[in-house]
């Protein structure tokens, strides 16, 4: 793939990324398209496509697991004719979501839905004005750096300053409190050092 995104100054990789992700350059850094593109496909199967286009052609929300779209494997695999909903009332761990504004695959339609369906378990949700591909290549990777790095240091006891201005308000009211704690305790200690 690589090589193939070399051909014509990589401007055949970059129209596909265009094409199956967003189209402005303010916010993508296409130098990197080598980068996103470096291990396609790998990582999905012929069926996992499959089951996304079956989620894309439905009329209605849902969230359905693969149909075989046969009665007889269907019932073999879950023991009715159609293709049941997952559940997402029985997922109980904590979830951040993050999506682009303008993503053309995770449609901002499609994420308010999934988000309603997980809003009890969903302790971070943030649209940012990006695309899909925009989570690798990115111009400002703050969404990461910042408010992903929040997210993830609050659910493992840490804090750092370089995140405690995020958009995870939750995290950083706590993380302030303990930066101050700190501040607190180290002037303390340097206080009775000179005494």
């Amino acid at each position: 793939m690589r090589s193939f995104c070399k051909l014509f100054d990589g401007k055949i990789c970059e129209m596909f990324v265009k094409i199956g992700g967003g189209t402005d350059p303010s916010v993508d850094n296409y130098d990197r398209v080598d980068f996103l593109t470096s291990q396609m496909p790998a990582g999905a199967g012929y069926k996992t496509y499959v089951h996304y286009g079956q989620l894309a052609a439905q009329e209605k929300e849902a969230f359905k697991r693969f149909d075989y779209e046969s009665k007889s494997e269907n019932q073999k695999h879950y023991g009715q004719d159609y293709a049941p909903d997952y559940d997402l009332s029985k997922v109980d761990v904590p979830m951040a979501m993050l999506s682009g504004s303008i993503d053309v695959l995770a449609d901002p339609a499609d994420v308010k839905w999934t988000h309603e369906q997980l809003k009890h378990t969903i302790v971070f949700f943030h649209e940012y004005y990006m695309d899909h591909q925009s989570f690798a290549i990115a111009k400002n990777m703050a969404w990461f750096e910042v408010d992903t790095m929040a997210v993830i240091n609050h659910y493992n006891g840490r804090c750092s300053e370089e995140t405690q201005n995020s958009r995870f308000a939750l995290g950083n009211e706590k993380c302030k409190k303990t930066l101050m704690r700190k501040k607190s305790a180290k002037k303390s200690s340097s206080h009775h050092k000179k005494s």
